[in-house]
């Protein structure tokens, strides 16, 4: 893919409490990495893991005192819900050369670690990321990241979900103008958008991004936009695959969440959801 992005690693989904966070998503199914601590930072999570490369990230503050994810508590002042996403790179490096040439002012290369509190012992995973500039990228927080551990990033037992979910299918962002952010986001990633209903879509490498208007949201999602914390431009629903759709709705079910199903589909209100739109869709 252009600029050395291959697609979404992950969503970063912001929430006031980490342990209820955990508790609210694995009632719905999910299985739940052990707590990830980011070494010298006031924050941790919780994941999802799917062997497809690409997983969900409940963050939350666990020392206000010490260095916070730019923009979480402020995000989290407006209540919780999908804050960013994370982009993958084989060479977080040779992104950030060609994200330079083409003026998406990505920050300087930065390292973290992220020490993994599993039962058998404290496994680090590190990774080099970056942030790509604002202008680039209008309407949305990104990030580009490399794991350099990734051998520690995923267990057996923490991608396999009662809910058969397996990956991220796409993200929908709810914007006030698609249209002016098309050809951005063309540039970015390479690709051509595809004209949607409301919008556009486009292939990011690993899943889409889709770009909807918020009166498009509301009217699609009725009952289930309005609960969306954040106003535009907000992440406001997270689509995923799983291969077992029955299985998806006997554990909403069980959970006593709010949901629908429409066709070979089944969503989620954001109240259950830690402020975000769930969909199930059978892949």
């Amino acid at each position: 893919m252009a600029n050395g992005i291959d697609g979404i690693d992950h969503a970063v989904v912001a929430v006031a409490d980490l342990a209820q966070a955990k508790a609210r998503f694995e009632r719905l199914g999910f299985t739940t990495t052990p707590r990830r601590r980011m070494v010298g930072w006031g924050t941790a999570n919780y994941s999802v893991m799917f062997d497809d490369k690409d997983f969900i990230e409940l963050l939350g503050v666990v020392d206000p005192t010490a260095f916070l994810t730019p923009g979480l508590a402020d995000f989290l002042a407006e209540g919780e819900g999908a804050m960013a996403v994370t982009l993958r790179a084989n060479d977080v490096a040779a992104a950030h050369d060609a994200l330079s040439r083409q003026g998406a002012d990505p920050t300087p290369l930065n390292e973290v670690t992220i020490n993994c509190e599993a039962p058998d012992g404290v496994v680090p995973q590190s990774f080099r990321w970056l942030k790509i500039g604002e202008a680039a990228t209008p309407d949305m927080y990104l990030m580009l990241v490399q794991p350099l551990t990734p051998q520690n990033m995923r267990r057996p037992a923490w991608v396999t979900h009662a809910n058969g979910a397996r990956r991220i299918r796409s993200m929908t962002i709810a914007v006030k103008e698609p249209t002016a952010l098309r050809a951005h986001y063309e540039r970015l990633f390479g690709a051509a958008a595809r004209p949607i209903a409301g919008g556009f879509e486009i292939f990011t490498g690993h899943g889409d991004f889709r770009f909807l208007t918020a009166a498009s949201l509301a009217e699609e999602y009725v009952g289930y936009a309005a609960a969306i914390s954040h106003p535009p431009p907000a992440i406001a629903i997270l689509t995923l695959e799983t291969d077992d759709l029955a299985a998806a709705k006997a554990c909403l079910v069980s959970a006593g969440a709010t949901h629908e199903s429409l066709n070979n589909m089944i969503r989620v209100a954001p109240e259950d959801a830690c402020g975000v739109i769930l969909e199930f869709v059978a892949g």
